[in-house]
Formats: structure tokens, sequence, C-alpha cells
């Protein structure tokens, strides 16, 4: 996966806080998924797997970040069959779209930036042809992709924009090894498998803190 555009290690973590707490959130919107009626149909005519508290989440979104996860991730792809996996998967889609939604003008318009960005160092890594072999074997679209890495950096600028960076990094100096767990789990996908851990450290972004 092409690494994110470089930042200060603890400025990223105010994407793993802000997950924590919409995560947080999560269980208490999820129940009244049985209470509140979807009104309007959705488009693609799939169940609806989740709904929480300002939208759903429909059978094929939920395959579509399944089938990006493998796109990206493809030594992981077994592990997506985990149903602890898949859950973790679903919970970051809801926390994404939550914290998507509420990001301002500025932070989508970077966003929109940053995921084009993303999607043009993806193309030119893996090459033109091989890129067009993946979305086929996935089922996915170019524009799938930059929707996705358009998604990731709006939440990422507007989260690490609401604090500063001094308070960021006194919070990581100070919690240093349990916001490096936080970022891992909530911001990508739980694997704990501690043989997997040197290969995982490997796909993790260089900008993102590391034990």
């Amino acid at each position: 996966m092409p690494q994110l555009n470089k930042r200060k290690p603890w400025r990223m973590l105010s994407l793993g806080m802000a997950a924590l707490l919409a995560i947080s959130v999560l269980a208490a919107c999820t129940k009244q998924a049985d209470e509140n009626k979807v009104k309007d149909e959705p488009k693609d005519n799939s169940k609806v797997v989740v709904t929480y508290k300002g939208g759903t989440i429909t059978e094929n979104e939920f395959n579509q970040e399944i089938s990006m996860m493998k796109f990206l991730y493809p030594e992981y792809e077994a592990a997506l069959a985990s149903d602890q996996v898949r859950e973790q998967i679903v919970k970051q889609e809801v926390v994404y779209k939550l914290l998507a939604a509420k990001a301002d003008d500025k932070a989508k318009e970077q966003g929109a930036k940053e995921g084009n960005e993303q999607l043009e160092q993806y193309k030119k890594s893996v090459g033109e042809d091989k890129f067009k072999t993946f979305l086929s074997d996935k089922k996915l679209t170019e524009q799938g992709v930059k929707d996705y890495f358009t998604r990731v950096m709006t939440v990422i600028n507007s989260e690490t924009n609401k604090v500063t960076d001094d308070q960021l990094k006194q919070e990581f100096e100070k919690n240093k090894d349990q916001f490096t767990t936080a970022t891992v789990r909530h911001v990508l996908i739980n694997f704990e498998d501690p043989k997997t851990k040197k290969q995982r450290k490997k796909r993790i972004p260089s900008s993102w803190p590391k034990k």
C-alpha cells in the first residue's frame, strides 16, 4: 500500500483517539437498529447490515469494504474470513463515515487532493496494467479506490487539525505504547498473531508511530 504523506508521528494519534471515541459510541447507536426504520431504501437494494445514528451500511457496501481490504492488504486475505476481523472492519467503516461527514470544507478539499495523490502513487508503484488487473480481480473500480483514499485522508486532515502538535506530542510521549496499539488496532484491522507482527510493521506507513 502506498505510504501516507509524511507527518509528525504524534499528529497521527488524533485519528486513533477519534476512532476510539467513535467506536465507544457505536454500540449505543447500533442498539437502536431494531427501533429505527430506514426511511429510504438503499440505492443498491441490498439488505442493511448495520444501522447507526446518521446512516446505514448495506451488504454491498460492506462487501466493497472487504474487497478494498483484500486489494490493499492481500497478505491478510485469509484473515478477512474471520468474524472478529469482519466485525472490526464494519466498525472501522462506520467510524470513518461518521468522522468524514463531520469534516469541514477545508479538510474535505485537502482530503480529495491527498486522496488523489495516494491513488496516483499506488498506480505508479504497481504499474498501470497490474493496477487494472487488481481492480478486476477484486471487482473494484478506480473511482471506488479513489473515494476510499479520499475518505481516509479527509478524516486524517479533519481530526489532526482539531488539536495542536504540542498537545498530541505530550499525549504520545506519556502513553506511547497504548496509542501505538490503538492506532494499529482501530484505524486498520485487528491482527493479534505475533507471527505476523514483524511483517505487519513493514506494511504500516512509516509516518505512523512504532514501538
